[in-house]
């Protein structure tokens, strides 16, 4: 049931300023007043994530809605935070929208908005098609790729994303009227007209080495020798498990070869094989791991026994 456009109507517009909010890295909880209006669904939180293949999910939480009901509606506003682009109030360049009466319950969308009017296809824009939608025990959840909201993001660089969700209920609609909101109840968050801030961000921009572990710490010849890395990502702690390890090492002047190498639980690990004849050589190299398009590097040394 979807319509070529949607033309705003009282009581459904867009904030019109925007006020950053506390945003964290790939994933962020903002919490909203509760009881503002008894009768409506209460928003209490809405939580914001994304992950590196390009994912954004939100998560509205209406406790006090444990179901989804024809007279209910909620939308999401979203803006890249360009005023030229968008709609010419409030400067939103897409929402999602939930609303039986349009789209058949259960259902959302997803509208692209331009001067004063929002459609679910732009000219020059793909339709979306990777939206899901579900509601649940009193929260809707919304997934989508970033790229169809049309945000700037690359590996590493934080971009900010602005958003408000109104909810609604008791809400009337009449195919020959419209919509009737004489008797509906709402809650918006963040309340006040504004948005709040959340910084999408693909990837680490940087990784962190924790330590580096030689096994056994006094090499010997003719014998297994291992070197272990733990390394973190910057924007969330967690530690690399996958990606690439890269080993180099040499006995003196001339290069051995790395036996295997790869991850062990939460190290990059290169695994070597001593020869008999390296004693009181020295073995020294490097032990290397790629993530997310990011790379961290450590020497070591150590004399064979």
């Amino acid at each position: 049931m979807l319509g070529s456009a949607l033309v705003l109507v009282a009581g459904f517009a867009p904030p019109a300023s925007s006020s950053p909010g506390a945003p964290t890295t790939n994933g962020t909880t903002f919490v909203d007043g509760r009881g503002e209006d008894p009768g409506s669904p209460d928003i209490t939180t809405v939580l914001v994530s994304n992950d590196d293949t390009g994912r954004l999910t939100f998560r509205v939480e209406t406790p006090n809605h444990p179901a989804l009901t024809e007279d209910m509606r909620i939308r999401v506003w979203l803006s890249d935070t360009d005023p030229t682009t968008g709609l010419s109030e409030g400067g939103a360049d897409s929402f999602i929208l939930v609303d039986a009466y349009l789209l058949g319950l259960g259902r959302a969308a997803l509208y692209q908005c331009d001067g004063m009017v929002c459609s679910p296809v732009l000219p020059g824009r793909p339709a979306p098609t990777s939206l899901s939608f579900s509601y649940a025990s009193g929260a809707a959840r919304f997934s989508l790729d970033a790229d169809e909201l049309g945000l700037d993001v690359r590996l590493g660089i934080a971009t900010r994303l602005e958003f408000s969700v109104a909810a609604y209920s008791n809400v009337v609609y009449d195919p020959a009227t419209g919509f009737d909101l004489s008797h509906a109840h709402f809650d918006f968050a963040p309340e006040g007209n504004t948005y709040f801030t959340y910084l999408v961000r693909f990837g680490p921009s940087r990784l962190t080495v924790r330590g580096v572990a030689l096994e056994p710490s006094a090499p010997r010849a003719g014998r297994p020798f291992v070197v272990r890395l733990a390394a973190t990502r910057d924007d969330t702690g967690a530690a690399v498990t996958s990606g690439t390890v890269a080993c180099t090492a040499r006995i003196g002047s001339r290069a051995i070869r790395v036996r295997s190498h790869g991850f062990a639980g939460r190290y990059a690990v290169c695994r070597y094989a001593l020869p008999v004849a390296a004693r009181g050589a020295r073995i020294s190299g490097t032990i290397a791991v790629t993530f997310a398009g990011r790379t961290v590097t450590r020497p070591f040394a150590r004399p064979i026994h």
